[in-house]
């Protein structure tokens, strides 16, 4: 039988990003219970790592059904391709940003870069599952 390519990528975005988040908020916690901080003062983070873990396994695997490669499943030439080096650099550059609207929000400086990546990124989500499930609904040539 068929496989049913948007059921599998709806399968592995589910349990990829649950298992991504899920040790990224547990060392996370660790990580605050070690420090002694409290846990009021560490949600903007927690909330940040949520969004941002779920956005960059969904920027993946959105990736990987937008622009399959059906040369080759070798792991060393899929990452130099255009959509591996894209992954690379966007992950990196969420994470920057990530990181500077936390700062921004925790030193009072202004919330809205904050609010902007939490929206921004459930937004993105959203759009990158919805491109993706179309993307899948096409002929592989």
């Amino acid at each position: 039988s068929p496989v049913a390519l948007r059921e599998t990528f709806v399968a592995k975005l589910v349990f990829f990003a649950g298992i991504f988040t899920f040790f990224a908020l547990f060392f996370a916690l660790v990580n605050v219970w070690t420090l002694g901080l409290p846990i009021e003062a560490d949600l903007p983070v927690l909330a940040m790592m949520i969004i941002g873990t779920l956005l960059i396994t969904t920027f993946g695997l959105a990736l990987s059904a937008i622009f399959p490669n059906t040369e080759t499943d070798d792991p060393e030439r899929l990452s130099t391709t255009l959509p591996g080096i894209g992954f690379m650099i966007g992950s990196l550059v969420l994470i920057g940003a990530g990181a500077f609207s936390v700062h921004q929000y925790v030193s009072a400086t202004s919330p809205l870069p904050y609010i902007a990546f939490l929206f921004g990124g459930i937004v993105a989500i959203l759009l990158l599952v919805a491109r993706a499930r179309e993307a899948l609904d096409r002929p592989i040539i």
